[in-house]
């Protein structure tokens, strides 16, 4: 099972999320979801919709009727089914961006178990200097060029990725290919053989506190009413109306302590 997060902000709330399932070394079933967060709405360059390396778009629409991800996480726990997850780069980006998915609206984190392919890749092709003749850089697209192109993945319209958006399926897939691709050169047969053998480890998140290592946990931070990021504008009233409907769709849809938004000094707070 592997997984990967398109983000719509630079906290790393999720937006889009792709899961792929393995079986016997195929790609058995995919699956994405669209989510919303609180306050945020797609703008800049995304104004006009999210489009992905694979020509997928989520539009203004869609995100608007998007559930949160915290409404959604029950049916991706389903998909998963308690299965160990890999993701590229997870600790740092992909599993940051679920809890930060639950922070928006104050909820536990949800209960996972996963793996980072980036260091399984980085343990498997490496040399004293790094990297090795096959494995110059450990980008996914480049991983998935270099060790399995037969899967046809990044092509050909990831050279735009630029003005595009990684597709999150895309990356899941990538990610589920270089675990096997590992499986093969270690000779190893399962994903609890290929750690063993790289001396890499399932970590964990749980409700209060996530793994950062083999040895280490962190525990959760005192939950803060995430602030409204909007875009300033040169019609200053337009602004105005912008933030007061960031900070209503943020109240609404808050779930922790009644106390904390209660106390939230929303608009006043918003930067611009």
């Amino acid at each position: 099972m592997a997984f990967d997060v398109e983000c719509i902000n630079t906290r790393l709330s999720p937006l889009h999320l792709g899961f792929v399932e393995v079986v016997g070394c195929r790609i058995a079933r995919r699956r994405d979801w669209v989510v919303r967060t609180p306050g945020e709405r797609l703008h800049g360059l995304r104004c006009g919709g999210w489009t992905s390396t694979r020509g997928q778009t989520v539009s203004p629409e869609q995100y608007g009727r998007a559930p949160l991800f915290a409404d959604a996480w029950p049916e991706m726990a389903k998909f998963i089914d308690g299965r160990p997850v890999v993701a590229h780069n997870a600790g740092a980006r992909d599993v940051a961006a679920l809890r930060r998915g639950c922070d928006d609206v104050g909820v536990p984190w949800p209960e996972l178990t996963f793996a980072c392919s980036l260091a399984l890749a980085r343990r498997v092709w490496r040399t004293r200097g790094g990297a090795t003749a096959v494995v110059c850089c450990y980008q996914l697209h480049h991983l998935a060029r270099r060790l399995f192109p037969e899967a046809g993945l990044y092509q050909p319209r990831y050279d735009l990725v630029a003005y595009l958006h990684a597709d999150p399926v895309e990356d899941a897939e990538a990610a589920a290919h270089l675990v096997l691709a590992a499986q093969e050169t270690t000779r190893t047969q399962t994903l609890a053989e290929l750690l063993a053998v790289t001396g890499c480890s399932l970590r964990h998140v749980e409700p209060d506190r996530y793994q950062q290592s083999e040895r280490t946990w962190a525990s959760r931070e005192p939950i803060r009413v995430p602030q409204p990021r909007v875009i300033n504008h040169w019609d200053g009233e337009l602004f105005a109306r912008t933030v007061q409907a960031s900070c209503q769709d943020i109240r609404a849809n808050w779930r922790g302590d009644p106390a904390l938004i209660a106390g939230c000094p929303h608009p006043g707070s918003c930067t611009r």
